[in-house]
């Protein structure tokens, strides 16, 4: 009979092996749950399960901790019909003064012309970074790998300023707009997350971009990991529906997906893409996130739209938003589908992307930011909420 102390050295090895499968599906668990801590979260993502997503949500006939949801209208609780109400309410006016005093807060609170993206210049051979999401905790060792792929400078200088800008976010609502016209005359259009432009997409949300955001979940969940030639060349071929668009991602955001957000970069480099990738710079997520957490935002992670928006501010003279609207009907009480690139309905109770438009709201209140939200053919008047 084979000695018990003999069989150790396998069962140790064994033991091992089922150890570290565990550590890597939980690994694989936690990515696919959306722990990475990405910064650039869907636009207007929402429930359609009737479990709790997320660390808060808000029914349709729930208050909402916001002043603008709570305070606005007498008689009305629900988000829904406060933002109906306020929108409804008056024409919308811009208001210069009041966008050229929060654009100077947010530039000097963010840094934006110092580190909107990490650069040769912000980020020098032999320094350090920090990961956004470990609180300074983890250092990010600027080494030769990484800096000879950053650009000297930033793609926005302090001179540059647009008249006109399009944020164009993925809401339902903008299905059946016919607003490509519109979105396309601005001098700068923001959209996120590689968001459909092309076939039957187009009348409705253009094509032109200046400026796409790139979440890292995408490049793991989409295009898996880029690790096939198939996957490859599907990204490849997605991204360059986007024309000469700067694509934004994250790759210092946590360490766990520094290496794929590198590997898509170097892949657009050697097969010689249009766009160029950029990295966001961890002292700038910081540094926006501290503005709005001066407005009463308490997340940690800013949601996509908030995010959008404050570049748009940051680079343009006036914005226009698009796709903004978290609710299952639009303003005629019509449903309407949870991205206008798919079938699938929103539920009645949704993300703290409610809280997010609230925000939103606040600022199309104050004449900063003006929301689309009819179907822009019918728009007589570009002054007015379509």
């Amino acid at each position: 009979m084979p000695s018990r102390r003999g069989s150790q050295p396998w069962v140790l090895a064994v033991w091992f092996i089922r150890l570290l499968f565990l550590v890597l599906v939980v690994n694989a668990l936690w990515l696919w749950l959306g722990k990475d801590g990405s910064l650039l979260q869907h636009a207007f993502y929402t429930s359609t399960s009737k479990k709790t997503v997320g660390r808060q949500r808000i029914s349709a006939n729930k208050t909402s901790r916001l002043p603008i949801f709570n305070n606005c209208c007498r008689g009305q609780t629900d988000p829904l019909s406060v933002a109906l109400q306020k929108m409804n309410g008056s024409q919308w006016r811009f208001n210069k003064t009041a966008i050229d005093i929060f654009r100077r807060d947010l530039l000097e609170i963010s840094q934006f012309h110092d580190y909107f993206t990490a650069t040769k210049k912000n980020s020098p051979l032999n320094s350090f970074m920090y990961y956004f999401e470990k609180n300074r905790k983890v250092r990010i060792p600027v080494s030769g790998p990484v800096w000879f792929r950053l650009p000297k400078e930033l793609p926005f200088s302090k001179d540059d300023r647009f008249n006109t800008c399009a944020v164009v976010g993925n809401s339902g609502i903008l299905k059946n707009s016919k607003c490509s016209s519109k979105i396309d005359s601005s001098d700068l259009v923001i959209r996120c997350n590689f968001a459909p432009v092309d076939g039957n997409y187009t009348e409705d949300v253009g094509r032109k971009t200046g400026l796409m955001t790139l979440n890292p979940s995408i490049l793991i969940h989409t295009y898996k990991w880029l690790l096939m030639r198939r996957d490859q060349d599907r990204f490849l071929r997605d991204m360059g529906h986007y024309g000469n668009a700067l694509v934004y991602t994250n790759p210092f955001h946590f360490r766990e997906v520094t290496d794929i957000v590198i590997k898509a970069d170097l892949l657009a480099r050697h097969r010689h893409a249009r766009q160029k990738v950029y990295f966001s710079h961890p002292t700038y997520l910081e540094g926006v996130t501290e503005f709005w957490r001066g407005r009463n935002v308490t997340e940690r992670r800013l949601s996509t739209g908030l995010f959008l928006t404050s570049a748009a501010i940051a680079l343009c003279s006036q914005v226009q938003l698009y796709g903004f609207w978290p609710f299952s009907t639009d303003r005629q009480g019509k449903n309407i589908p949870y991205h206008y690139y798919d079938k699938s309905s929103i539920n009645s109770v949704v993300h703290n992307i409610s809280e997010e438009f609230g925000h939103l709201l606040q600022l199309y209140s104050e004449g900063i930011v003006n929301i689309t939200t009819h179907p822009c053919e019918t728009s007589s008047n570009s002054s007015k909420s379509a």
